[in-house]
C-alpha cells in the first residue's frame, strides 16, 4: 500500500530560476531526458543542447512536484512523475519523432526503466545515468512512523565533484518523508519488470557517486532481459554526472549509442 499524500498546494509557486521544461526540436529520433530526485531540467539542460546539436530532437519535462518547493513536491507520487515523463513523450511524438530514446539520471534513470517496462518495443535504446534501483523497503516502516513527526529530511549537499557545476545546481534543500516512501514504492515497482526491458542499453555510473552506490547499476545489467547492454564507469565525477567533471565524456557516450541505434 502506497503512502499517504498530502493534499496538494491550492497555489502553484514561481519556478525556480533554471528549473524549466525545454524542448529543442530537431529531426525525427528524439530523446526525453529525464532529471533526478528534488532537482530539475537543469541539470540536463547541457547535455541536451549537445544532443541538439547532433541533430536530435529533445525534450525534458519537469517531473510533477520539482522545480519549486519541497511543498509542492510532498504533494505528489510516483505515478504523478511517470505522467510528466509520459508528456514529454507525448510532445516528441507530436513533433514526429519515429524513434525514441529515454535518458535518465538517478530517480529519471528508474522512470526510464518503467517506461522500458511498460512498452518493451517502443524504444530504439534506453540510458540510465545514476540510476536508482534498490532502497531497503525494510526502511519502510520507519519512514512512515517519523513521517508525522518530521515530515521532511534535510538534503545535505549536492554530490557533484566540480565545484562551480556545484553552485549551479537547481535543487531543494530537503525532501518530503512521503517523497522517500513513494520513492521506494516505484522502486518496488521498477525491480518487478526488469525482465521486460528488451530495449539497448546502456548504463552510465561513477565510481565515487555517494548517493548511489555503483550496486545499483550492476544490479540493472544483470537482471535486465536486452540482449544488448553496456556498462561504462566514470572516474572523475560524483552523482551527477551529466553536470560534473565527466560531463562531456557522458554527453559523447550517449549521443554515439543514440546514432548507432536510430537506424534499429
Amino acid at each position: 500500500m502506497g503512502p499517504s499524500i498530502p493534499a496538494r498546494p491550492t497555489t502553484r509557486p514561481l519556478l525556480l530560476p533554471g528549473a524549466e521544461p525545454f524542448f529543442l526540436p530537431g529531426g525525427d529520433t528524439g530523446c526525453l531526458l529525464l532529471h533526478g530526485l528534488s532537482s530539475s531540467p537543469a541539470t540536463v539542460r547541457d547535455m541536451g543542447a549537445a544532443l541538439a546539436a547532433q541533430g536530435l530532437t529533445v525534450a525534458a519535462p519537469l517531473l510533477a512536484g520539482h522545480g519549486t518547493t519541497p511543498e509542492q513536491l510532498r504533494g505528489t507520487a510516483w505515478p504523478d512523475w511517470l505522467a510528466s515523463a509520459d508528456a514529454g513523450l507525448a510532445a516528441l511524438r507530436a513533433h514526429g519523432c519515429r524513434r525514441l530514446f529515454v535518458a535518465g539520471h538517478s530517480l529519471g534513470g528508474a522512470l526510464t526503466l518503467a517506461l522500458a517496462e511498460r512498452d518493451p518495443l517502443a524504444y530504439s535504446g534506453i540510458i540510465l545515468m545514476s540510476a536508482v534501483i534498490w532502497i531497503p523497503p525494510l526502511l519502510r516502516a520507519p519512514l512512515d512512523a517519523m513521517s508525522g513527526m518530521m515530515p521532511y529530511l534535510a538534503k545535505g549537499f549536492s554530490d557533484i565533484a566540480d565545484p562551480a557545476a556545484r553552485v549551479r545546481d537547481v535543487t531543494y534543500d530537503r525532501v518530503p518523508v512521503t517523497t522517500a516512501l513513494t520513492l521506494i514504492d516505484l522502486l518496488a515497482h521498477v525491480r518487478a519488470g526488469l525482465p521486460r526491458v528488451v530495449a539497448p542499453t546502456l548504463i552510465l555510473y561513477a565510481r565515487r557517486d555517494h548517493i548511489v552506490p555503483s550496486m545499483n547499476s550492476m544490479y540493472i545489467y544483470s537482471h535486465i532481459a536486452a540482449r544488448e547492454k553496456r556498462l561504462a564507469v566514470l572516474h572523475r565525477s560524483f552523482h551527477a554526472i551529466m553536470v560534473d567533471y565527466d560531463r562531456e565524456q557522458v554527453w559523447a557516450t550517449a549521443a554515439a549509442f543514440m546514432r548507432e541505434h536510430e537506424a534499429c
